[in-house]
């Protein structure tokens, strides 16, 4: 079982062996976390090619060597041959440095989900490996439902949270006037349809109307 996660690497050294289609999305995944991405493969496929010159992007067109790893926080194994990605994966191990070798769930330290953002808004799915293919269809099917209009809708609400955490100051009281705010307005409807400034003001003024009325709180 694998414990979800959001990683943070920004500013770390990550290692991809292998360049080809599978490298290729984990490459993608990883260069939109600000961490430091060197590719070795003996064959780099031509769009993986084009990447070349993106900032935090190294590309070393030869075999792995042992010593790549060294100051590796994180490594992805994503060869076509399994005994090499098997002994990479081993050789990490070894070393303390987490690993993911694509074709080997029982020989992963971590595992990537089928996701999408929306903004600050990601919705991962996993099936701990079982079916990657179910993970990915109800991924697709969540992205109907979760539009683009919950960047803004995200966004507000992490206003709005800033907004209590400054003017309230009980930690139950900002827990139940959070929950209340959600029930009470269409965040959705109204950051879809209105301007940022008249959303955030009918916060506020929510948000006054209760404290001078008393919170409600269950103790």
């Amino acid at each position: 079982m694998f414990l979800p996660v959001n990683l943070n690497l920004k500013g770390r050294n990550c290692l991809v062996v292998g360049a080809g289609s599978v490298a290729e999305k984990k490459i993608s995944s990883l260069l939109s976390t600000g961490a430091k991405i060197f590719v070795v493969a003996r064959a780099i496929s031509p769009s993986i090619e084009k990447l070349k010159g993106k900032k935090f992007l190294r590309l070393f067109k030869r075999e792995f060597r042992p010593d790549d790893l060294k100051n590796k926080f994180l490594v992805i194994v994503a060869t076509h041959n399994k005994k090499v990605n098997n002994s990479i994966a081993n050789l990490c191990r070894g070393r303390n440095i987490i690993v993911n070798s694509v074709d080997s769930v029982k020989n992963s330290d971590f595992i990537f989900p089928a996701y999408f953002s929306r903004g600050d808004l990601v919705v991962a799915i996993s099936t701990n490996g079982k079916s990657p293919t179910l993970a990915v269809k109800i991924r697709n099917d969540l992205k109907k439902y979760f539009g683009n209009e919950f960047k803004g809708f995200v966004r507000e609400v992490g206003y709005l949270r800033r907004y209590i955490m400054r003017e309230i100051k009980s930690e139950q009281n900002r827990k139940y006037l959070m929950s209340k705010m959600l029930e009470e307005v269409n965040m959705l409807k109204l950051t879809k349809n209105k301007s940022i400034n008249v959303v955030r003001e009918k916060f506020r003024q929510l948000i006054k109307n209760h404290a001078r009325t008393g919170f409600r709180a269950k103790s």
